[in-house]
C-alpha cells in the first residue's frame, strides 16, 4: 500500500460489484436485469467523479 496513493486504490476497490456482475452474467448464467445495469451505470459514475476529482492537499505532498 506504501507504493500507491489510497485515493488511486479506492475507486477500484468500489468496481467489485461491477467486475463480479461482468463475470457473473456470461459464466454463471446469472440474470442481468435492468436493475443491475442502473447500479453498474452509477457505480461507475461515481467511480469516475472519485478518479477525476480535484487531487487533495494529500495526494500533492503538500
Amino acid at each position: 500500500m506504501r507504493r500507491y496513493p489510497l485515493t488511486s486504490v479506492t475507486p477500484l476497490t468500489t468496481l467489485s460489484p461491477v467486475f463480479s456482475i461482468t463475470f457473473g452474467v456470461p459464466l454463471l448464467g446469472e440474470s442481468l436485469l435492468p436493475q443491475l445495469l442502473v447500479g453498474g451505470l452509477l457505480t461507475l459514475l461515481g467511480v469516475t467523479i472519485i478518479a477525476l476529482g480535484e487531487p487533495s492537499a494529500a495526494d500533492t505532498g503538500s
